[in-house]
């Protein structure tokens, strides 16, 4: 029953992520090497996970978490200690942060903000619960972290947000025409400003928060613009200096000039003398062009993304010479055999890349 939350990404696909919550229902241990009981495994119970987790014949949402080793380096006296530690990434979890608790809501929310220093930090605790009625303040706080002000940029920020919830609002009413189609918010603000004047304060807005005419809504001078990708061509196809692998130069910067050839073997018991500058710099080689590489579309159900890191590595690899790597793969694993097997049936055009790595 002991609440806990995770601390490590062990399986997202499972979500065992950073910052779930849940409570232990079970455990198993052995003997350490000092005759000390030693948890190998905790199972949790996960609390309102993102899916419904089944893993084998454990009760649904139930994960079971291991041991994980990690390393850290002890220094005293100017030397250091290397220590291996293997526990169970997870923290009891009867109270967190205010920084750890961003983004989640809690049906009872009991909070300390005596300690919190600003009152951003205050608002992320308080906003947690759902309602007044189950918010609870354990102790007296100082109530000049709520009372004393906020910075120009933070009012600033608050003031456009009253301002977009009330656009946002006229536009779902219809009340104005959607002709204030804007990529961005600040163009949208500066469109609608110019119909209703710069100093158009609504009056649902507090009192803290209106502007007028002598304490100003600033606008903002950078009006964002849509930026967009495009491929850089070159121009001079018979100038082709400096061939690159897929890069583009920053502006300024000078090619880099290697001495050998990329076949010449490097002989290291040679100690080379060096050098004097030439005068006449030697000649750039020019890098083979890389082709655009295949790669997968990530299943976000399944969360894909470590299998499609690897195998992306193994297609483009295998396709460099498949008569070379087939039988390589054939040789090393079952597995790696399939994965051959199913490369050629994608160049065949039988499956696509996705569906071999399903």
């Amino acid at each position: 029953g002991l609440p806990v939350i995770i601390r490590n990404n062990d399986a997202t696909e499972l979500c065992i992520t950073k910052g779930q919550e849940g409570h232990v229902v079970g455990w198993q241990s052995s003997t350490g090497p000092s005759g000390q009981r030693v948890i190998d495994t905790v199972f949790v119970k996960l609390f309102n996970p993102a899916k419904p987790v089944q893993i084998g014949d454990l009760p649904e949402n139930v994960v079971p978490l291991i041991r994980i080793k990690s390393y850290i380096v002890c220094k005293k006296a100017g030397q250091g200690i290397k220590v291996c530690r293997s526990q169970i990434s997870i923290l009891p979890n009867f109270s967190i942060t205010d920084y750890t608790s961003q983004g989640k809501t809690r049906p009872v929310n009991l909070v300390d903000i005596a300690d919190c220093r600003t009152s951003m930090a205050c608002y992320v605790a308080l906003s947690r619960g759902v309602s007044a009625a189950k918010t609870a303040i354990l102790r007296p706080f100082a109530s000049k972290k709520l009372t004393s002000g906020i910075s120009g940029y933070l009012r600033q920020e608050f003031r456009e947000l009253e301002l977009l919830d009330e656009i946002t609002r006229l536009v779902h009413e219809g009340e104005i025409q959607y002709l204030l189609k804007s990529s961005t918010c600040n163009a949208v603000l500066k469109n609608y400003r110019d119909i209703k004047g710069k100093h158009y304060c609504p009056s649902s807005i507090d009192g803290p928060l209106q502007w007028s005419e002598a304490d100003p809504l600033l606008e903002n001078s950078k009006i964002d613009t849509p930026q967009y990708w495009d491929t850089i061509a070159n121009k001079n196809k018979n100038n082709q200096k400096i061939p690159t692998v897929g890069f583009v130069p920053a502006q300024g910067s000078k090619p880099i000039t290697i001495k050998r050839k990329f076949s010449e073997p490097i002989d290291y018991s040679k100690k080379e003398e060096p050098q004097l500058k030439k005068t006449k710099l030697s000649q750039t080689v020019a890098l083979p062009q890389l082709h655009n590489l295949p790669g997968l579309i990530w299943d976000s159900e399944n969360y894909s993304c470590a299998y499609d890191a690897l195998l992306t590595l193994l297609n483009n690899l295998w396709l460099e010479n498949t008569g070379y790597w087939s039988p390589v793969f054939y040789l090393i694993s079952k597995p790696l055999h399939q994965a051959s097997l199913n490369f050629k049936r994608v160049i065949d055009g039988q499956i696509t890349l996705e569906m071999a790595r399903d």
